[in-house]
């Protein structure tokens, strides 16, 4: 058995240790360890984005268009932090007038195996709605809906209970006054 530990680039370590974890501009240390382990297997960029309003979700701007790219975050007038690494694509997109979690990753394949509809992939999306959905709405929410003359295929959607806190976006989404408005929760397999 100690013959198998000394090797330094065993199935075992590979298998267990395919990815660096990235936290706060460091790589994250497995616990009671120095330094991220290398078990000779590449290395796979996955990054977790909250991709806030205005932004694209692609690297090239379109022609004429004021909206900032992925390009653009860690420069002005966003918050100072490292540039997106090279070589790292979204997996999906959100609209440039909504915000949310964003994948990025390099690995090869990945977009194919999340978002393909073949493959049936579960997503979830909060969405920010005004008035307070009845169990009527939501289950009609649920069967599918039609969105330029094509029914989407049945998802889940639910209230969440709590609500969720979601910091003030600038520029607000909407606000009127006699208005409810709260989140719903949308659970897909299609984007």
């Amino acid at each position: 058995m100690e013959e198998e530990n000394s090797k330094p680039h065993s199935r075992r370590c590979a298998s267990r240790h395919s990815s660096l974890v990235i936290s706060n501009q460091q790589p994250a240390v497995a616990r009671g360890h120095s330094s991220p382990q290398d078990c000779g297997s590449p290395v796979v960029v996955l990054i977790a984005l909250h991709k806030p309003y205005g932004v694209l979700s692609q690297f090239t701007p379109e022609p004429g268009s004021a909206w900032k790219t992925l390009a653009d975050l860690g420069a002005p007038p966003y918050p100072p932090g490292p540039r997106l690494p090279p070589r790292v694509y979204p997996l999906g997109r959100l609209d440039a007038d909504s915000e949310g979690l964003l994948l990025l990753s390099d690995e090869p394949g990945l977009n194919t195996r999340l978002l393909d509809p073949s493959h049936a992939h579960e997503r979830e999306y909060w969405v920010q709605v005004e008035r307070i959905p009845a169990a009527s709405d939501l289950e009609r929410l649920s069967a599918g809906v039609l969105v330029q003359g094509r029914k989407t295929l049945p998802c889940r959607a639910w209230l969440p209970e709590p609500q969720p806190h979601v910091p003030p976006r600038d520029p607000p989404i909407r606000f009127r006054k006699n208005v409810p408005e709260c989140w719903i929760v949308l659970e897909l397999v299609e984007g």
